[in-house]
């Protein structure tokens, strides 16, 4: 049987809120070729437009980005089969993987994501009033392998066993009420996966929720508490620590050292028309004697809103545009 629900993994039909969107979206890390990336197709109907953010890094520093966030809105872009946007694809094939592939002139992906466990919800927020029906409704996420292939100019990357962190989310998207969020999602493989989240909102609320995936059982926490180690610009992390209290109060003490920050914004790219700039923190996770990744990912709501981002720790992330090397040593964390 499919791990893939019509029902939450496929198009949707629009409402009628202007700013309804549909998107979809991974993070991940291969651990054997140093390569990590963020690949996301975006959608607005009512407004029709379409956006992608098509972003690599790798250990060493070679890094790619091209953001594209206001591109008219074409018919092929949203369709029963899947979703498009610039060269980027992405279709379920017979209910049987995600295939996502890009075909920029400098970089290009061809990759099949293997979910662990089906598309899964956010719990209720713990302890506030704040919820994620308006800024975030209808966010489901899992985890995986990653197989495939990607180029960055003449350099190539064969992946057989990445992790990933897989996102499809619709609905009415309001951020303006938003001031910071945390959320941090990843896999240390088949049989133990995570997922959490921290906001604060207008009016002083704040929320978190979050659940581990562990050996086909979901387990949901009653406590998240995260430390991000965030650079001298106010965006970019070195890395950070993920403390997550269950329900049966078992504890776990998740560490987070930083491979590359993957910029990324929501309506224009490093900002203004609203959409704060965030970084994806792709990160190489501990807990216990277990290795994994995770999208360690930040976001402040003043940074990029009133002014575009203009730079950024050289090793905490790029906001450059095409292909570029890291030329600073990346730091490191007292974790």
């Amino acid at each position: 049987m499919s791990l893939y629900d019509p029902n939450i993994d496929f198009m949707h039909e629009p409402g009628d809120e202007k700013d309804w969107q549909e998107s979809v979206d991974i993070a991940f890390y291969d651990d054997e070729t140093g390569l990590c990336g963020f690949l996301r197709i975006g959608s607005e109907p009512n407004i029709g437009t379409s956006q992608v953010h098509f972003i690599l890094g790798t250990r060493d520093g070679l890094r790619y980005r091209r953001n594209l966030c206001d591109l008219p809105m074409e018919p092929h872009h949203r369709t029963p089969e899947g979703f498009a946007a610039g060269t980027m694809t992405w279709t379920i094939p017979n209910g049987e993987y995600v295939h996502i592939t890009a075909n920029d002139p400098e970089a290009t992906v061809d990759f099949k994501v293997y979910d662990f466990f089906k598309s899964t919800p956010w719990p209720p927020m713990i302890g506030a009033a704040h919820s994620l029906k308006t800024s975030a409704p209808n966010h489901f996420q899992s985890s995986g392998k990653l197989v495939g292939r990607a180029t960055i100019g003449a350099r190539s990357f064969d992946i057989k066993n990445g992790l990933v962190q897989r996102i499809h989310s619709f609905g009415k998207r309001d951020v303006s009420t938003v001031r910071a969020f945390r959320w941090i999602g990843g896999t240390f493989g088949p049989d133990f996966s995570f997922n959490t989240i921290s906001m604060f909102a207008q009016g002083g609320v704040s929320g978190q929720t979050g659940y581990i995936h562990r050996n086909g059982v979901y387990e949901y926490a009653k406590e998240v508490d995260s430390v991000a180690f965030l650079n001298a610009d106010g965006v970019t992390i070195r890395g950070g620590i993920l403390d997550v209290t269950l329900e049966s109060g078992e504890k776990l003490h998740i560490t987070a050292e930083l491979v590359d920050g993957l910029l990324t914004a929501y309506r224009q790219d490093l900002g203004m028309r609203g959409s704060p700039v965030g970084v994806e923190g792709i990160c190489v996770v501990r807990c216990g004697d277990r290795k994994g990744f995770c999208d360690f990912n930040v976001g402040n709501a003043f940074q990029g809103v009133n002014a575009p981002l203009e730079a950024v720790c050289d090793w905490g992330a790029t906001i450059q545009t095409g292909i570029s090397q890291r030329q600073s040593a990346p730091r490191g964390t007292t974790i």
